[in-house]
């Protein structure tokens, strides 16, 4: 169990709440007391707290980066079938620095971008930052098993693996009504509500 936060800052003020990126990551030391690390550039900053469990070694460390640097990748969970997915990016040439099915996630995203969700089978929740395009990918499994949580407004969108670590960015604590009324009525809240 890993756990992983980030921000993609919009403008000024979203940048301003860069700066819990760190803190929100410290609050998630518990899902991953291995390692603990932070991306950051201009616009996004992604922390990662690590639980080691496929490959040991310190090149399977997140926030992981592509040989380009134009991919940076946070992950929670386990590709169950990453041994076959990364025998069939070898075989289209693809080469890997790790034994991780982290990398392997992030070799498929490259060569498939979104479509690589149809190949994987595991539980996972992964955001994938393209330096490039300048666009942040986040996904989970279809179940949900891995928690993925967000928070988007006009300055910033973030993202974390903990209620606490989502709120460690300073958000104001406040329940929408109407969302509470819809999870008492369906025990669940539609979308686009949020509680």
């Amino acid at each position: 169990m890993c756990g992983i936060t980030g921000i993609f800052a919009f403008n000024e003020i979203g940048r301003f709440f860069s700066i819990n990126v760190a803190k929100s990551n410290a609050t998630l030391s518990k899902r991953g007391p291995d390692y603990a690390n932070l991306y950051a550039d201009d616009r996004v900053h992604l922390g990662h707290s690590r639980l080691s469990i496929i490959d040991l070694d310190y090149r399977a460390n997140q926030p992981m980066q592509d040989e380009s640097q134009r991919y940076v990748i946070v992950y929670n969970g386990e590709i169950f079938n990453y041994r076959a997915l990364r025998q069939q990016l070898q075989a289209q040439g693809v080469s890997f620095f790790s034994e991780s099915d982290t990398e392997v996630l992030l070799k498929l995203y490259m060569r498939y971008g979104a479509d690589c969700l149809a190949q994987l089978n595991g539980f996972f929740a992964f955001a994938i930052y393209d330096r490039q395009a300048q666009s942040l990918f986040l996904a989970r499994d279809r179940f949900g098993v891995k928690p993925l949580l967000y928070y988007m407004d006009e300055d910033k969108f973030l993202f974390a693996s903990e209620m606490k670590a989502l709120l460690s960015y300073g958000l104001e604590k406040q329940i929408d009504n109407d969302s509470l009324l819809f999870y008492l009525q369906l025990n669940y809240i539609p979308a686009p509500h949020t509680i």
